[in-house]
């Protein structure tokens, strides 16, 4: 079975999403649990990590009532101001909730490349990693410098890259140069996702999956979808048959590690829920 790492649930009548507007009409409606159930009944999914949409204690709250009233939705990754006075004392509160597994910060489309690395993030990170939770990085390539100093100076916390920091064809080649950094940084995964968003080019795509790999192996690569942001530019099942044509060089072990193994780790998930 597979965990998808990576699925947004929205209702717009929240009105906490300023990013989603009418501009974007094939997303621009709820997706609630139900929505998410009938999206992936013919995919081998057996749970979801729920990922924050709007960068509001709000919308993490919320989800966090939609995991506890569907067990399939198996953590939340939430959002918190990490450069808040009182941060500290915020993620130390909200660690204590048991579906909440990771929080991720939502600046860094407009950030700079030394995004999380400067002084005003200090003490929220070091707060983060004195907790079981996990930093999501909404990164893009001329982010991964400034995470890499991140991930150094904060070694026992895990950090999950999201949607392998969004390369593109004209990216590419800097991202793979800086994406090396992170061969020797045992805390940080690269999560398989977004891919589509970045390119239609499946060539591409296995370029990118293939780098992916020589720098973290399975062990810390994880799958997602990105839905139903994923809806842009593909469907659930057509990214879902591409991931295994992408995976398709690896060995049972290694796939399994990827769409399951890597996750389950991670956000501390039990058996009963990777099955």
């Amino acid at each position: 079975m597979v965990i998808d790492t990576h699925v947004h649930l929205w209702r717009l009548d929240r009105g906490d999403y300023d990013w989603l507007t009418p501009a974007r009409p094939r997303i621009h409606r709820d997706f609630l649990p139900g929505d998410i159930w009938a999206a992936q009944e013919d995919l081998p999914i057996s749970g979801i990590i729920a990922v924050q949409a709007a960068p509001t204690w709000a919308e993490t709250d919320w989800l966090l009532e939609q995991a506890a009233a569907h067990p399939w939705i198996v953590g939340v990754t939430g959002w918190a101001d990490l450069t808040a006075p009182d941060a500290r004392d915020v993620i130390t509160e909200m660690a204590r909730n048991p579906r909440l597994k990771g929080l991720r910060p939502m600046e860094a489309v407009a950030a700079g490349s030394e995004w999380l690395s400067t002084e005003a993030y200090a003490d929220g990170l070091a707060a983060l990693a004195k907790t079981d939770l996990v930093l999501e990085a909404l990164a893009l390539p001329h982010h991964l410098r400034g995470l890499a100093t991140v991930a150094e100076c904060q070694i026992d916390l895990p950090i999950i890259i999201n949607h392998a920091a969004k390369p593109t064809p004209a990216t590419v080649e800097a991202w793979r140069q800086d994406l090396a950094a992170f061969a020797d940084l045992p805390n940080v995964i690269c999560k398989m996702s977004g891919f589509t968003a970045q390119s239609r080019d499946d060539a591409f795509h296995q370029h990118v999956w293939d780098m992916v790999y020589g720098v973290f192996g399975s062990n810390r690569m994880m799958w997602g979808s990105d839905f139903p942001v994923l809806q842009e530019t593909s469907t659930y099942q057509a990214w879902f048959d591409l991931s295994e044509r992408l995976a398709i060089g690896m060995s049972q072990d290694e796939r399994d590690q990827v769409f399951r193994g890597t996750a389950a780790r991670c956000y501390g998930l039990n058996e009963e829920q990777t099955t």
